[in-house]
């Protein structure tokens, strides 16, 4: 729709707005072609849904399916991903500079967004090997708009649109409000300590005020983590701050304030650290304000004047991405089987489906909750190649969202035994009493010796890592595999897992240990299992079992073979069993990293205030749930623990209070966020908990019809049932969707039967594991 005619049809030529070579090859715009003031709607991606994402024709091809960029304000890189390449025919190029790392680049003739086309367009595969500290934050697929320096531009979410027009007033006067003017700092080297950094470039760059406290900020609407950091001492921050809603994970401290940008003000994080060797930071601009806040606005921008206005957008229309790309994707997959058909024919072959193109579309159907759809096109992707263990186990979990145990263990089954035939039972994992055998970190650390035999080492054992890094080597020299042996993704090797969880929501825990045990034998003397998962699943099925002690093990080696740090189901495996041993001292700090790991869990909060009350009573429950929403205001887990104790306490004036601020809160989140199943979901058991199951009805059903598969989902329609058997019956389907949550498999057994003395664990965990 275009809102303004009468401005004439303009080709702005766009210098290279990047300062040095490595910025051009960031994200540069040859030119642009616009005609009055463009809109189009503004989207939103279930994963990341206050970020606002636009869809653009690329190279003028309307017959493939559109591409989603996120849309970042504070930055003017330009990303796209493999899949993006591969979709589009496009080939990237390979630059390496020592001071960001290894760059892919990629030309795209050109982008249209609506009626708004980009010419020349210069983008970054997100996939290069890049230090982002020297690049930036980035979405893989986005559009800096600081690369479009000659054109202003709005975000309206209380619209639903995003507008592009030459540089000029108009935008921000259909905004209005007070204008509040940016900077652009340029790119360049820093010192950080002893080293030598590249300062990325930061658009936007704001003085926010957070409790007071005034902070030079970039506005990122790409950004979806904490609100506000802030390169600071934390001394600085708690003389400004104080030390009210505060809560630590590792050297970062966060706190909940009044975040503003001029008028514009709302709650929001501010981070800071504590490291002092971090103390440099303050060189960097790593502040920024991201979508999180920013989604409460409607934010215009005009280059021309350097100035920006924001307006409070207290109610949002956002456009679900998800349909529109289901549709695309369809068509791609049909028209690419019309085309395999028509080779066939020619070549007198039978005709076979693109798997390629039709895993897509499975994959699609699952992020929709369309899992009958999933499961049909899994089992067209297997059909087709029946030999790739990744389709077997991705129809293996297809039939496990729809409820078909038997089915799953048999494709799950099969994926496992592909997978086995490819790297074989000598496996060579070295590191692996650390965690550096892990197959991801594997590559990169085994590279220099290997036979000439693609897929074995120099003592002729399997390395699947190894096999496939040395097998695409060869490829690319024109190279082929020995006569039957087929490359597998490493993804498989969860596989295994998978099952045990399968074996598992079947009520089989023994068979769930035999997996687990079958991975422990092949590394004598050491009894690793490096996939964590496969580890918690075991674990559980002896706390579904009330067996305490014997799950330590297990969610040790969880714990150790965490490499990112952030599984919360091993610490709450932990505290459950520490609190079932009598060992609450030990229990409840792993309650609070787990948690703190996922803040809208709430059987976790449920499971863990249980405890405090069994350790104490009804006034220390509130206490704890209190304590710990005040540190997270904005935390669905949170807001569901306030109303969970203060109704089983009996406190009816607290009850009164909480319900205002979860109606309050949930309103402003879901404002934001109206597809996110996890977080309906988490209002209709806050309002279940407050007594008010009719209007727990409505989220639970929503939820449950955005993701049918969703455990949190079954788990809220139990709670909104008027009628005891169904919600028994939905308690049961929630706990057989994730028995690799240690709380969703205490609910496998309707009383886990505790041993008569648990023995006290001879290691307590220490609060920071």
């Amino acid at each position: 729709m275009r809102l303004l005619r009468c401005l004439p049809l303009m080709l702005l030529s766009l210098p290279a707005l990047a300062e040095t070579p490595i910025d051009a090859r960031l994200g540069s715009v040859g030119g642009v072609e616009i005609g009055g003031i463009e809109t189009v709607p503004l989207l939103s991606m279930r994963s990341n849904p206050a970020v606002p994402v636009v869809s653009a024709v690329v190279n003028g091809k309307t017959d493939k399916p559109g591409a989603l960029f996120a849309l970042s304000t504070g930055s003017a890189v330009i990303t796209v991903n493999d899949a993006f390449l591969a979709t589009h025919g496009l080939e990237a190029r390979t630059h390496k500079d020592k001071r960001v790392g290894e760059l892919q680049v990629v030309q795209i003739d050109s982008l249209q967004i609506g009626g708004l086309l980009l010419k020349d367009v210069t983008a970054m595969v997100s996939s290069s090997e890049v230090d982002k500290a020297g690049v930036g934050g980035f979405a893989p697929m986005q559009i800096g708009l600081g690369a479009l320096k000659d054109l202003s531009y709005a975000i309206v979410p209380s619209a639903g649109e995003v507008r592009f027009a030459p540089a000029g007033a108009a935008l921000l006067d259909a905004i209005g409000g007070e204008r509040i003017a940016y900077q652009v700092p340029p790119s360049a080297q820093v010192k950080v300590g002893k080293n030598k950094q590249r300062q990325p470039d930061s658009y936007l760059l704001v003085n926010a005020k957070a409790g007071g406290l005034t902070v030079p900020v970039s506005l990122n609407s790409a950004a979806p983590d904490n609100h506000l950091q802030v390169a600071t001492d934390r001394s600085s921050l708690t003389a400004a701050l104080g030390e009210v809603g505060t809560h630590q994970r590792g050297d970062v401290v966060l706190q909940w304030v009044d975040v503003a940008v001029g008028p514009a003000s709302d709650v929001g994080w501010v981070a800071s650290t504590t490291a002092p060797d971090l103390s440099a930071l303050d060189l960097l601009p790593s502040s920024h304000l991201g979508a999180p806040w920013l989604s409460g606005f409607d934010l215009a921008v005009n280059p021309a004047t350097g100035n920006l206005v924001l307006a409070s957008a207290p109610t949002q229309k956002r456009v679900d991405a998800l349909p529109g790309t289901v549709e695309s994707l369809e068509k791609q997959a049909a028209e690419a089987d019309t085309k395999a058909a028509e080779a066939a024919k020619e070549s007198g072959e039978p005709a076979k489906p693109d798997a390629a193109a039709w895993s897509a579309v499975a994959d699609i159907y699952e992020q929709a909750g369309r899992w009958d759809d999933a499961l049909a096109t899994w089992a067209k992707v297997v059909e087709a190649d029946p030999t790739a263990c990744e389709a077997q186990r991705r129809l293996g979990e297809a039939r496990f969202r729809t409820g078909d145990l038997a089915g799953a263990a048999a494709a799950l089954q099969q994926a496992s035994s592909l997978y086995q035939a490819w790297w074989g039972d000598d496996v060579i994992v070295p590191g692996a009493a650390t965690g550096e055998g892990h197959p991801a970190a594997t590559p990169g650390k085994l590279r220099p010796q290997y036979s000439q035999v693609p897929h074995k080492n120099r003592k002729g054992q399997w390395i699947p890592a190894l096999a496939r890094q040395h097998w695409e080597a060869a490829k690319k020299k024109g190279k082929t595999l020995p006569e039957g042996v087929v490359v597998q993704p490493l993804s498989c090797w969860t596989a295994d897992s998978a099952l045990a969880q399968v074996r598992l929501a079947e009520g089989k825990p023994a068979e769930a240990l035999a997996i687990y045990e079958g991975w422990v034998a092949r590394f004598p003397p050491m009894r690793m299992v490096l996939d964590p998962t496969l580890a918690t699943v075991s674990a559980n099925a002896h706390l579904s079992q009330g067996d305490w002690a014997a799950s330590h093990d297990q969610l040790r080696q969880a714990a150790a073979f965490d490499l990112t740090k952030a599984d919360p189901r091993w610490a709450l495996g932990l505290a459950l069993a520490y609190a079932n041993q009598g060992r609450f001292d030990s229990a409840e700090p792993l309650f609070l990293q787990a948690l703190d790991r996922d803040l809208g869990d709430t059987l976790a909060v449920q499971l863990y205030l249980d405890a405090v009350r069994a350790q104490a009573d009804d006034k220390a429950m509130w206490v704890a749930a209190r304590r710990w929403a005040d540190a997270r205001p904005d935390s669905p887990g949170a807001l569901f623990g306030l109303a969970y104790a203060a109704t089983v306490a009996g406190m009816d004036r607290q009850v009164a209070t909480v319900q205002a601020e979860a109606d309050k809160a949930f309103t402003r989140l879901l404002n934001r966020a109206p597809f996110d199943a996890d977080l309906l979901a988490a209002q209709a058991r806050t309002l279940a908990a407050l007594g008010d199951k009719a209007a727990a009805k409505a989220p639970a059903e929503q939820a449950l019809k955005l993701q049918p598969g969703s455990a949190a989902a079954m788990l809220a329609s139990a709670d909104a049932a008027m009628v005891a058997e169904k919600a028994a019956s939905m308690v049961k389907k929630a706990a057989q969707a994730a028995p690799d949550h240690p709380g969703y498999a205490l609910l496998l057994t309707a009383a886990p039967k505790a041993p008569a003395a648990p023995p006290v664990p001879t290691e307590p965990v220490e609060k920071g594991e």
